[in-house]
């Protein structure tokens, strides 16, 4: 061969050596390009009973929290970063609340909605704090978290506002004088402070009486037996605190006793569950809400229509709830820089607009509600009056 012609083949060689080289580093550079488009989302967390005996409240908010969280990204997510929404079971365990808010915090959440009962927030209460994480609960509402500053806020009014209004309706309109309040221990903090909260209201008033029966859910003594408990002295009424099964449950027991007594219950207790396992043992209890599911309004019957369609069914109050606090984030973290200033910006708000209106929120991260007066008819959820 000439030397003209290894030249040309010494140059050839090198050509595609250099070509085999370069591959992987435009494959680099090009995967570089491509990941820096990409904006790292901000993550929300969310944490509820998805499982056990109170799993309704926990799946209805983490409903109501996706959709929120969809709208958001909808409308280009916050400053163009998408919201990815991480989840977590607390299984209504204390073990399972501290793991979870432990979990979420580590995956880089900017805030936490979560958690659906009084008791797992208390569990987790002094977490939040020390890591100075904002949390907004959508149902919690034991009198035990009003009034201090610290990083949790609850969208839900508190037992003490809602059971002095529940027990002048009782007592004023019901003309209802002597009441046994059957509570749930295993959601010790909500419940015992709304016994409390009400004895406290309701015999205020010369000749009123209250006395109390507890129980803890799943576990212990049968429905049939704590139903027998409470009848034992013939009240005139029965108030039940407890989850939307087990009033159901305990519903269908008083009535085997005595079919005509007034049974009341808890805002705790107003999802599907109760219509779907109560049966005609619900007809005509009485209930404390503060949200008007009735109502005509346009916003929440667009969320309502959005709810239907993706999940079925209506929406309950813990759907609703979790719905306005994730709408409440999208509108503030686009000028939040950390969790400090989310709590900041929240509250200096004053007031939020919720899915019925505007919803005041003190210094504190309390909030007010107006309340209504709703009873079950024809299997169905029916207001009777606003308070």
């Amino acid at each position: 061969m000439c030397r003209q012609g290894r030249r040309e083949n010494h140059m050839n060689f090198f050509r595609k050596k250099s070509s085999t080289l370069l591959l992987p580093i435009l494959a680099i550079i090009l995967t570089t390009s491509i990941s820096c488009g990409r904006k790292e989302p901000v993550k929300i967390g969310f944490v509820g009973g998805l499982t056990g005996r109170n799993y309704n409240l926990g799946v209805s908010g983490r409903n109501g929290l996706a959709l929120a969280v969809d709208e958001i990204n909808e409308h280009g997510g916050i400053k163009g970063r998408p919201v990815e929404l991480l989840i977590r079971d607390d299984k209504q365990e204390p073990v399972h609340a501290v793991q979870a808010v432990h979990e979420l915090i580590a995956g880089g959440v900017v805030a936490i909605v979560g958690h659906m009962t009084s008791s797992m927030s208390k569990e987790t209460l002094p977490i939040i704090n020390e890591k100075r994480m904002v949390m907004i609960s959508p149902t919690t509402s034991s009198s035990f978290f009003t009034g201090k500053d610290d990083y949790f806020i609850t969208l839900y009014s508190s037992t003490k506002v809602a059971t002095l209004k529940f027990s002048s309706y009782i007592r004023e309109s019901m003309k209802i004088r002597s009441i046994v309040v059957i509570y749930d221990l295993s959601n010790r903090v909500y419940s015992e402070s709304w016994f409390e909260n009400f004895r406290k209201n309701f015999t205020a008033h010369q000749g009123a009486r209250v006395t109390g029966v507890a129980f803890m859910s799943g576990r212990g003594q049968t429905m049939l037996d704590v139903a027998k408990s409470a009848l034992r002295n013939r009240p005139e009424g029965i108030l039940i605190v407890a989850n939307a099964f087990d009033t159901a449950i305990l519903c269908q027991q008083v009535r085997k006793i005595d079919p005509h007594i007034q049974i009341l219950g808890s805002a705790w207790a107003l999802t599907s569950d109760i219509l779907q396992n109560g049966g005609r043992a619900v007809e005509g209890v009485v209930f404390l809400e503060m949200l008007n599911t009735e109502s005509r309004v346009e916003s929440y019957l667009a969320f309502r229509e959005k709810y239907q369609k993706r999940f079925g069914g209506f929406p309950d109050f813990a759907a609703i709830l979790a719905y306005e606090a994730g709408s409440l984030l999208g509108m503030v973290l686009p000028d939040a820089a950390d969790s400090a200033g989310i709590k900041q910006k929240i509250i200096g708000l004053g007031k939020y607009q919720g899915l019925f209106g505007p919803v005041s929120i003190d210094k504190n991260g309390d909030v007010e509600r107006t309340h209504f007066i709703f009873t079950i008819k024809n299997n169905r959820f029916a207001m009777i009056k606003e308070l």
